[in-house]
Order: C-alpha cells, then structure tokens, then sequence
C-alpha cells in the first residue's frame, strides 16, 4: 500500500490491510543535492506513528516518534553504509529519491480485522547551503512472506540533559538499545562508561570497549564514533533490564532508541498453530507432487 504527501500537505495516514508486510519504506522526492548529510538533522522534523489496530480499535503503539530515530534503528553503527546508500540520492523514475526503510524485524498479516495505522508528517527539507526546499514524501508498505513472531515496539527516551550519570530502568523484552546523539551525528566519542544489568546478562563497557566495536568492521572510520550507536545489541530477550550510562559531560537532547520483542501467549500460540498448519501443507503438496510423478522409492535406491 501506498500513500503520497504532496510538498502542500503537512499530515496524512492510511490504514493498512489485506496484505503482509515487514516494514514500511519512506521515500523523500525533492530538487535537494544528489549528496546531502545535512538532512540528517531535518530528518527531526518529520513524525511518524505507527500502531496495531483490531477492529478499527487500536492495541499497540509500533512506533510514534521522528525519522531521525528511524534513521538511527536502521544505520546503528554503520554511519559508512548510510552514507553510500541513504545520503546518496536516487534517480528513480526521474525523480531524485533519498529512501529510508524501517523494518518491523517480523511480519504483519493483516486480515481479519487487524490493521496498521501509520500516519507521518512532511516538511521541506534542508540543503548543504541551509535552503529549504519542497519534499515530496512517498510512503510504502514492505511486502514480505511469513508470520508475526513478536509485537515489535520502538520507544525514544530523552535523557535529562543536566546530568552526566544516568541511571535507567528499561523492563522487560528489551534486545537493542541505540544512542542517539544531539545531533544525529555528533563527531565527539563521549560515552565514558556503560554498566547493564538483567535476568541474563551483566556487562560492564569501558569508553574502549564501546569504540572498539565501532571501528573492529569491515570499513573501519573515524566517523562511527558519530553515529547512532548500539549500546545493546542482543539475540536473546532480556528482562528487569537497568542501564547505568556515564557521559564525559552534561548535553541536552540526548535520546535512547529502546527496541522490544514482546512475546506474548497469543501471539506464540497463533505461530505455533500457523507453522504446523503451513508443514502439513506442504506435506501434502509434497505428496502430491510424487503422486503425479510416480513414486522415487525405487529411483533413489538404484
């Protein structure tokens, strides 16, 4: 499904359904230079919200926040490939495209009555020399093939900005946890310590530590150090999570992107149910097939 904001609109949404996705895909047509990493601040200025919805009533809050934080889910250590992929504009059907995907991490199948509500705002967008130009904002569902394995939730904490020791409980379900700096892409490296507790895991990082897995890639840069970083990137879910993250200084508009993979009893059941449903069927395709052709007993042992 699609949605387009014209340069005049400010604010659209449209309600998803009858098809399967992993995520949506936000599309930026503008006059603006086909290389531009002055628009990753700008990216602030464009909201998004995204909600699960049942019969029209809504159930969970997917993500209700700006593209800059979508933007840092998506390039989280990895400042060298959004700089060759997102702040490197396309030509596509003429027009000169800057896309940023988001992903779900699982599938959406969107019929009896469930839903997804995605609503976003547009703006101009910003160029190297500060010139605003008109934007015209294309918004995609990602068409995908599979089940709904979790509930995924995306939620941006703002840190206090007098304090340069924070202390932070963040639950349950938690598998990512990315920092955002003032900026989007500050080029000072100014986490001194991180601390993690939970159900799991108990680590603690030096500033080293941090940099390390920053620049250990397969394009080591100086400019990982500015991007939006992982904290916490976990395979398993961790639970009765608490943070404790010292900075080199007090700076406001600091941001946490905290990543959740809720399991619930509903949803694991309906995947169990769905999967067993989905390998019978194609058992029986499969026998099908060999009793079309005849049978492979005699051919395989020969």
């Amino acid at each position: 499904m699609e949605m387009i904001l014209a340069p005049s609109e400010t604010r659209r949404h449209m309600v998803v359904n009858n098809e399967t996705t992993n995520g949506v895909m936000f599309n930026f047509v503008s006059t603006i230079a086909e290389s531009s990493e002055d628009i990753m601040p700008n990216l602030d200025d464009f909201r998004v919200r995204i909600a699960e919805r049942l019969d029209g009533k809504e159930t969970n809050i997917v993500f209700d926040g700006t593209m800059l934080e979508i933007y840092a889910v998506g390039y989280a250590n990895n400042f060298p490939m959004a700089n060759k992929t997102f702040f490197k504009a396309r030509e596509i059907g003429g027009n000169r495209t800057f896309q940023l995907p988001f992903s779900f991490g699982t599938n959406y199948n969107l019929k009896d009555g469930n839903e997804l509500f995605v609503e976003c705002t547009n703006k101009k967008l910003k160029d190297k020399a500060g010139t605003f130009v008109d934007n015209t904002l294309v918004v995609e569902t990602i068409p995908s093939i599979g089940l709904k394995s979790f509930i995924p939730l995306f939620e941006s904490r703002a840190l206090e900005g007098t304090l340069e020791k924070h202390d932070l409980n963040l639950g349950s379900s938690v598998h990512q946890v990315i920092y955002l700096a003032p900026d989007g892409k500050s080029g000072e490296f100014d986490v001194a310590r991180l601390k993690y507790k939970s159900d799991k895991l108990n680590e603690e990082l030096s500033a080293n530590n941090l940099y390390a897995q920053l620049s250990n890639t397969v394009e080591p840069d100086q400019d990982y150090a500015g991007t939006p970083i992982y904290l916490l990137n976990s395979l398993e879910p961790l639970h009765k999570l608490n943070v404790k993250l010292d900075f080199l200084s007090a700076l406001s508009n600091r941001r946490l992107i905290i990543v959740r993979k809720v399991q619930t009893p509903e949803v694991i059941n309906k995947y169990i149910t769905k999967q067993a449903a989905h390998a019978q069927e194609n058992l029986m395709a499969v026998k099908s097939g060999l009793t079309a052709e005849g049978c492979l007993c005699a051919t395989a042992k020969s």
